[in-house]
């Protein structure tokens, strides 16, 4: 069975990323073609023209069409042959490309592959930290994986692997050996506060993994924007299905009673298919944000975290599951820290037997 869900909304690309000249992304398996029409707007069509089966993306943009590089027909964000330059310039009824419904949201782009019927816009994701300029700094990114998307989602969901794959980047020194885990929500009132504590959420739609750390070094992310010395980070993760999650990062100076430094990452990913998928990253703050210098330091941690670290790491365990994409046809150990991801697949499992 497929582990790719159809009817969602997925991250397409940054505004920023599609112009009036061809882009091409695989997304769900599907070549598809992005470009901006005469008026501004994102188009996306299946990549692959219909008459000799070239790629649309190597030719060019004539007004609110896309010119195929082979014989120059021509094809509207509907995917209709809207120009036939050979002989009585006739399209045969019904040779047209596929079109795919988009939406441009606060500097993302969204795509919808499935039933375009069913395409609510409610679902999804806010993105507006990326055009609130005078409240946050903002920075992009995205690359690939050849990993199945779901390893990924497993990966930000259980962000106590962070302490061991990430030390001098993201992460930094650790508050404390070990984790306090809560499988019944948030840790009620104690004499003895842990220093490092998780804790889950849950709502119809959503889940979310809470980390608490308490009197830890400053991770080097937050090198760039403050310098607090010793800090307490709360850190929350929310995954709405199948791959969009929302990560804020609250910090404080050691115990202070103080409004915190704030970082939202949005992490988007979607699926290239089964064994591959697209990592697009947003990361925004709300201290500092004049200075471009740090800005520019931020994103470079961000991508050296996500590029040579989480990146190699899914990569390499995407390969010793000799090609499988269900974790638990592999009965893999399951830690208490787990209780998200395993939730979020279970979950998943659901939905795609809905969707067949």
């Amino acid at each position: 069975m497929t582990t790719m869900m159809k009817n969602s909304w997925y991250c397409a690309g940054w505004t920023t990323d599609v112009t009036n000249t061809p882009l091409h992304r695989k997304i769900m398996g599907q070549d598809i073609v992005l470009f901006r029409d005469s008026h501004g707007a994102v188009q996306a069509l299946s990549d692959r023209c219909p008459h000799r089966f070239a790629p649309l993306h190597k030719g060019k943009v004539k007004g609110d069409a896309i010119e195929c590089p082979y014989h120059g027909l021509r094809f509207d964000g509907t995917g209709t042959c809207v120009l036939n330059p050979h002989g009585s310039g006739q399209v045969p009824p019904g040779h047209h490309t596929d079109s795919f419904r988009v939406e441009e949201r606060n500097g993302t782009i969204w795509i919808w592959i499935g039933d375009p019927d069913k395409a609510n816009t409610d679902g999804i994701l806010d993105t507006s930290f990326l055009v609130e300029k005078d409240m946050f700094a903002s920075r992009t990114e995205h690359h690939s994986i050849e990993g199945n998307y779901m390893l990924v989602v497993d990966n930000l969901l259980d962000l106590t692997h962070a302490q061991f794959l990430h030390p001098e980047t993201v992460f930094g020194k650790s508050a404390a050996e070990r984790w306090s885990v809560s499988l019944t929500g948030k840790p009620g009132e104690s004499d003895e506060v842990p220093l490092q504590e998780v804790w889950f959420e849950e709502t119809e739609t959503s889940l979310t993994a809470h980390q608490m750390m308490r009197q830890k070094p400053q991770p080097p992310l937050w090198d760039p924007i403050v310098d607090y010395g010793l800090a307490d980070l709360h850190s929350w993760i929310t995954w709405y299905a199948p791959s969009n999650l929302d990560l804020r990062l609250d910090l404080t100076r050691a115990g202070q009673d103080e409004k915190p430094a704030r970082m939202i990452v949005v992490h988007l990913i979607t699926p290239i298919d089964e064994h591959s998928c697209h990592y697009f990253v947003a990361i925004g703050w709300d201290t500092n944000i004049e200075d471009e210098e740090a800005a520019d330091r931020v994103i470079g941690i961000v991508r050296q975290t996500l590029v040579d670290e989480d990146g190699p790491m899914i990569e390499l365990c995407q390969t010793y599951m000799d090609g499988e994409t269900d974790l638990f046809a592999l009965k893999p150990l399951l830690l208490q820290t787990d209780g998200v991801a395993i939730k979020a697949r279970r979950r998943m499992s659901k939905l795609l037997e809905m969707q067949t």
